[in-house]
């Protein structure tokens, strides 16, 4: 015979108990090296694009970034290189008075993660292979600005450079 103050009390445990709810699973799937696609729990999501942002004029970047602390800026174009000292990148860092120019990552070592929470990391390297090695990381997250806006956070350690880019695409492109 069932004691009907147990069932009661197992109703009464299993109503309080806390509820266990699986977190949504993003992964983020590299199509080419100015495209992801953002799959959840296995189907695609969104797709991550950088290919608008491009300048497509050889030479000619799409974006101009001052370093905070002077000295220095740098040239971004998130899907073609340019010229670059006696070469050719993505990302170039400039003296200020322009004569010295230092590639800081190429289009064929282009890697997309996921970051911290409502973000996704483009990571540009110049050379993996090399034990120093320069490289570029642009955290992309939702911006609500009008364009696109680039903004140099940090060089840590030296020769890695983080920038933040905000645009408002991002915003229904990126699990937030």
């Amino acid at each position: 015979m069932v004691n009907p103050h147990a069932t009661l009390l197992t109703l009464l445990c299993l109503a309080m108990a806390p509820r266990v709810t699986r977190a949504q699973e993003y992964v983020l799937v590299q199509t080419s090296q100015c495209t992801a696609d953002v799959m959840e729990d296995g189907e695609k999501r969104s797709t991550i694009d950088l290919r608008p942002l491009n300048s497509n004029a050889f030479a000619y970047p799409r974006f101009h970034i001052p370093e905070a602390e002077g000295g220095y800026f740098f040239l971004y174009n998130p899907c073609s290189e340019m010229k670059c000292q006696n070469g050719f990148s993505v990302v170039c860092q400039v003296t200020d008075d322009g004569k010295q120019e230092y590639p800081a990552g190429k289009q064929n070592y282009t890697t997309f993660s996921l970051g911290e929470p409502g973000t996704v990391d483009v990571k540009y390297s110049e050379n993996p292979a090399e034990p120093i090695s320069r490289h570029a990381i642009f955290r992309l997250e939702c911006g609500e600005c009008s364009g696109p806006q680039i903004t140099f956070l940090e060089e840590n350690p030296a020769g890695h450079y983080l920038f933040s880019f905000k645009w408002e695409p991002f915003c229904k492109q990126i699990p937030q």
